[in-house]
């Protein structure tokens, strides 16, 4: 059977809860979009990501990163 790809959103983005759902899911592959209500803290939130991202080994292990600022 053919799983279907994952994709998660996650609010509040920049909170502790939300670094840390960031970095699970693209230790899972999961495809990760992320928002913050505090434009302040918009840079933070994409340095998360990209970070989580370059843990991991390539694209495959860590699911697609686009960032939209």
């Amino acid at each position: 059977m053919r799983q279907r790809a994952a994709r998660l959103l996650i609010r509040g983005g920049t909170s502790s809860v939300g670094m840390a759902a960031i970095a699970i899911a693209a230790a899972e592959g999961i495809e990760t979009a992320a928002t913050t209500r505090q434009p302040a803290k918009v840079d933070a939130l994409i340095a998360a990501v990209v970070a989580a991202h370059r843990r991991m080994q390539n694209d495959e292990a860590t699911g697609k990163l686009v960032i939209v600022p």
